[in-house]
């Protein structure tokens, strides 16, 4: 296992800029995943939440591992990355919390919806876009 640290007692330790990069690639597959699974799916979630008002499915697709980090872990991102970061997950939890309560009839769930993705999708550009602007460089 090669990586940067300290090794105590068959445990590796890492560095917090190990750290960083890490729970940066990390951030970045699951709200690529999140985006791309709701936008290739949303077609029959749609439909399954709107005509049998099945949830789990979409509930399923909009989970986020995000939501169990710890301060220690997200004091990590640089200050500008963070708040994009939390303006995505802001707007992920205001869905999964429609998604879970509304009992909208179908043409206005549609719309809301629709509405959803859209800024999921944005908020997730930006996020991409702030972390490809960061220097994490590997260690060599």
């Amino acid at each position: 296992m090669a990586g940067k640290g300290k090794k105590v007692a068959e445990k590796f330790w890492l560095d917090d800029d190990e750290k960083l990069r890490r729970l940066v690639a990390l951030l970045k597959n699951e709200i690529e995943r999140i985006t791309f699974d709701v936008e290739f799916r949303k077609d029959i979630l749609f439909k399954l939440w709107s005509k049998e008002r099945v949830r789990e499915p979409l509930i399923k697709v909009l989970h986020s591992r995000f939501f169990e980090l710890g301060f220690e872990n997200l004091i990590l991102l640089p200050r500008k990355l963070e708040q994009k970061t939390e303006d995505f997950y802001r707007s992920l939890d205001d869905f999964i919390f429609y998604v879970t309560y509304t009992e909208d009839m179908p043409v206005t769930m549609k719309t809301k919806f629709e509405g959803h993705v859209k800024e999921l999708k944005n908020k997730a550009a930006a996020v991409i876009k702030e972390i490809s602007s960061l220097s994490l460089d590997e260690p060599s």
